[in-house]
């Protein structure tokens, strides 16, 4: 029993020193409004400000840029795995109603329990992750319109990422403070088109590296800028299109399989019960 209680407290510390690197590591609510928003924009770029690790920049994307992310990282894994391996642990000790030897199951349950804890923090950063990807996805096309509109009305090209930055900070702030680190770029004597290579690289999303392309061709060659941007807008609307088209084609083989499974097996149970229960009165 003094095991047993010592077993509970370690695990119970455990999850509580979890617990609070997760209430640190996750980032707090901001309030709604102009501020929040200005907030957002500020703390983005930081991701841009230099040469990031993998691990730094899944972070960044994830929405954690402080300068500590990848420490507070690594320790709330290993708070997980060690919180699993002792829930691990205390099942076994519940189950054999006193302290396990150590033995093969010993070793498989509490290794698995320990792995299992250990990626969780890994797996919620890359929900996260991939949810700032899409986040991306869906404003790139209301950025695109604004900065036709912008170009339409007779400003630059400079002068309309700054205006469309400025316009889509309150919707969407990882794409407005993105613009903002190219507008600022630009105007330090980068490339535009090097800007856009960057920020695709941290971003990890292709369709801006080919708008930089695109941008860069047209000042090039003399095409219209507007002109290229409703042709590349046109394109890139007709790709999300043909993905949720995609999706969508493979949703009736999902759903079949799933009529077959879960349909099939209670008609088949119905139709030969009784047959099976007249034959096995005549034995």
């Amino acid at each position: 029993m003094e095991r047993l209680a010592i077993i509970g407290i370690a695990l119970g510390e455990a999850l509580l020193l979890a617990g609070l690197i997760v209430w640190r590591f996750h980032p707090h609510p901001a309030p709604a409004g102009p501020a929040a928003a200005e907030t957002a924009a500020t703390e983005a770029p930081a991701m841009l400000s230099g040469e990031l690790s993998p691990v730094q920049r899944q972070l960044a994307q994830a929405g954690f840029t402080a300068a500590n992310a990848v420490a507070l990282f690594n320790l709330s894994k290993g708070l997980f795995g060690l919180a699993g391996l002792g829930l691990g642990y205390g099942a076994l000790v519940w189950y054999r109603g006193g302290p396990p030897g150590v033995d093969a199951m010993t070793v498989l349950l509490c290794t698995a329990t320990f792995c299992m804890a250990y990626m969780l923090p890994a797996f919620w950063i890359g929900a996260r992750q991939e949810a700032y990807k899409q986040r991306l996805e869906k404003a790139l096309p209301d950025a695109l319109d604004l900065l036709q509109i912008c170009m339409e009305a007779g400003q630059s090209l400079d002068q309309s990422i700054i205006r469309a930055a400025r316009e889509l900070r309150a919707v969407h702030p990882e794409l407005a403070a993105h613009l903002d680190w190219a507008a600022e770029a630009i105007l330090a004597g980068m490339d535009r088109g090097e800007a856009f290579r960057r920020i695709a690289a941290e971003t990890e999303n292709e369709d801006i590296a080919a708008l930089g392309n695109a941008l860069v061709q047209a000042v090039r060659m003399g095409t219209p800028v507007a002109q290229t941007l409703t042709v590349y807008t046109d394109d890139l609307r007709d790709k999300r299109l043909r993905k949720i088209e995609g999706r969508a084609n493979i949703l009736p083989t999902k759903m079949t399989l799933g009529t077959m499974m879960f349909t099939v097996p209670p008609l088949l149970l119905l139709l030969l019960t009784p047959a099976v229960i007249r034959i096995m009165g005549m034995i």
